[in-house]
């Protein structure tokens, strides 16, 4: 991946040389990019006296009491008229979604701060936004603080790579002087708070949704234009179905399966209602066929329907556990990978670009394809699905995607200092540490930049032009 430097245990990286950039303070400007592009800076006001002379630029000037007593005033004022304006707009709850994100994202780099700072590693800004800031303070050696734009945050850790300038009081506190276990569990920490934001909220659906555990059995029939074959062959509500054609009834998916293969073929059903065993013969029709309530196909599909919804039940607390397990490593982790491959493949941004250049409206969420959601796109979605449930199932989606996302084995994901921090390890030898060249990995980081930055934008615009419909 890189070429390596070969040093002993504890001693300082040899300083990484900026390609020369003409114009003065150009090189500097361009050396702090390129820390932050591989995750070694985080924004401050330039000193370009220091520039010049090549030491490092101090922290942000600490404000007084007062201004920070005023700042906090002016932001939490800011934060009220915004709720009221929202309630008084009916928009509310696109609020709320947007407070959710900006807690998923502290507790993100709440993951980073709380491991670095276990770590012993010096961490001197912890901040919520990007931009303008709004209101900080300092805390001993850490300013914590909000800025203007809710699109992100990051914690300033020192020495997150080789390419940094770092004061030599602070050298043996960085996070590069660090062994392996400590850098490895600073670098994932992220992630791991998206993974158990996601478990916790998907075992809470299978523990107290109700919608939980599917069974074989009729939790209600479905309400149509006309009577449904269920109706008609005399299913009522409660009934547990116990075999269908000499099947064991053990599974809702493989008797829907069943059903759905033979249109216009009697199934014998075994069901017990009240505690007596009835015999019902049951005929399923054409989906296509049949309206509902107010008149449009219960399918667009030709598959057998016979109209029953079935019964579900809660999992136990404990037995929520498992079945939360599977559900996040199949419908989260397996599924993001899916997705991510889906959408930075050929046909993925292929789709992209067509979508982008087609007239504006409303995409269906069934034509939409492999497509990414921005922001924007998640508070559409999230404002499109009712109920607290279907809610959760969305955040345990967007947290386990991310959590996958953000692993990426290439900067300026946290995943690129994963990488880095293993392959440093494997090839250290007899007490001798290896230091990974960062700046071979820079041009693969500004490719990964523009790719991202292509992806947000479009779908940035897409959400706006292109909104996604799920009704």
């Amino acid at each position: 991946m890189t070429d390596l430097q070969e040093d002993g245990p504890g001693s300082v990286p040899p300083p990484a040389t900026a390609p020369p950039v003409a114009g003065g303070q150009g090189g500097g400007r361009y050396q702090r990019w390129r820390e932050g592009l591989t995750g070694g800076y985080s924004p401050s006001r330039p000193d370009p006296a220091r520039e010049e002379s090549g030491r490092p630029t101090p922290p942000h000037p600490q404000p007084s009491p007062a201004q920070e007593r005023r700042s906090l005033i002016g932001l939490g004022g800011a934060v009220a008229a915004l709720i009221v304006i929202a309630a008084l707009g009916h928009f509310l709850g696109v609020v709320v979604v947007v407070a959710v994100i900006a807690l998923v994202v502290m507790l993100h780099e709440l993951g980073h701060f709380t491991a670095a700072k276990l770590s012993g590693m010096k961490v001197t800004e912890y901040f919520i936004g990007f931009g303008p800031r709004l209101w900080s303070t300092r805390r001993g050696e850490t300013e914590y603080g909000i800025k203007a734009i809710p699109a992100g945050g990051y914690v300033r850790i020192v020495g997150m790579n080789n390419l940094e300038e770092v004061d030599p009081a602070d050298e043996a506190r960085s996070y590069r002087q660090a062994t392996f276990p400590r850098r490895f569990a600073v670098a994932v920490a992220g992630s791991s708070v998206h993974f158990v934001l996601a478990i916790v909220t998907v075992w809470a659906l299978f523990a107290f949704a109700g919608q939980a555990k599917i069974t074989p059995g009729v939790g209600a029939l479905v309400a149509l234009k006309s009577a449904s074959p269920a109706e008609v062959a005399g299913f009522a509500t409660g009934d547990r179905i116990l075999s269908y054609d000499g099947h064991k009834a053990s599974s809702w998916d493989a008797m829907h399966t069943f059903i759905g293969a033979r249109i216009g073929q009697p199934i014998t059903f075994v069901v017990r209602r009240h505690g007596k065993d009835l015999i019902i013969t049951a005929t399923p029709a054409d989906g296509s066929t049949l309206l509902d309530t107010t008149g449009t196909p219960i399918s667009s599909d030709h598959e057998g329907f016979l109209g029953i919804e079935p019964t579900s039940t809660n999992y136990s607390l404990l037995g929520s556990i498992p079945h939360g397990l599977r559900t996040f490593w199949d419908d989260g982790v397996i599924a993001a990978f899916s997705g991510i491959g889906a959408v930075f493949g050929p046909h993925g941004l292929a789709n992209i670009g067509h979508q982008i250049v087609s007239a504006p409206g409303p995409t269906p969420a069934a034509s939409a394809g492999a497509r990414p959601i921005s922001l924007i796109g998640i508070v559409q979605v999230a404002g499109q699905v009712h109920g607290w449930a279907a809610k959760a199932f969305l955040f345990f989606e967007v947290n386990a995607f991310v959590g996958v996302l953000n692993l990426f084995p290439i900067l300026p994901f946290d995943g690129g200092h994963v990488v880095i921090a293993v392959y440093e390890r494997i090839r250290s030898r007899k007490g001798h540490r290896y230091w990974a060249d960062v700046n071979k990995m820079v041009p693969y980081a500004m490719a990964m930049m523009v790719l991202l930055a292509f992806v947000f934008l479009s779908s940035a615009y897409l959400d706006i032009a292109h909104p996604i419909s799920l009704h």
